[in-house]
């Protein structure tokens, strides 16, 4: 599972900074959505095992189930759950759907509130640092996007990403100011129609 995530992850990151300099590219966009859906989709389902360091054999294994406990079975899954809600708020915000501040800051909230939570454990059961540190590794990468994100003005984010694409920046901001009106929402829908 870990020879999956790091690839990916890494391919993703490469995507979205070309998309950042160069804009999106059809076949970019969509490559670049189907990354996300599938770490969006394997942290949610595969946490458990990934951070435990166990696969669908091991559950098998007596010794394997032993060395398991309550934090590290409810981290696990917590952690991924997280990662993955942080993953699909990074998609709202890339790709400009509805309640993507929304979705974004309630990401920013619960990554820290996690990853505080794991670090109180942490102060107060130290043999399991190795365990700990790999959420402070993947908390502090996936924070700083979030963070880049949020920080980085929806403007500049629009132009950047969809430069090739002036007809979605017109229709995008006209439904941003006009938020009631059914012509601007058809339009954004039309534009949105043109990655497909």
């Amino acid at each position: 599972m870990r020879k999956f995530e790091k690839p990916i992850g890494v391919v993703i990151v490469l995507l979205v900074l070309y998309s950042l300099f160069f804009g999106f590219e059809i076949n970019l966009y969509v490559t670049l959505r189907i990354g996300l859906i599938v770490v969006c989709i394997f942290y949610l389902w595969f946490g458990f095992f990934l951070f435990n360091r166990i696969n669908f054999e091991d559950l098998l294994k007596k010794e394997v189930i032993r060395k398991l406990n309550v934090f590290k079975v409810s981290a696990g899954i917590t952690m991924g759950v997280v990662y993955s809600f942080c993953t699909l708020a990074i998609m709202f915000s890339i790709y400009f759907y509805a309640g993507m501040n929304t979705l974004l800051g309630i990401a920013i909230i619960a990554l820290i509130s996690a990853t505080a939570l794991i670090g109180i454990y942490n102060t107060l059961n130290m043999p399991m640092q190795k365990f700990y540190n790999q959420f402070y590794r993947r908390s502090l990468v996936i924070g700083v996007f979030l963070l880049f994100i949020w920080f980085f003005p929806v403007e500049k984010r629009l132009s950047a990403l969809y430069k090739n694409y002036p007809e979605f920046i017109e229709a995008y901001t006209n439904y941003q100011e006009n938020p009631d009106d059914k012509k601007a929402e058809q339009k954004l829908r039309e534009a949105r129609n043109l990655f497909k």
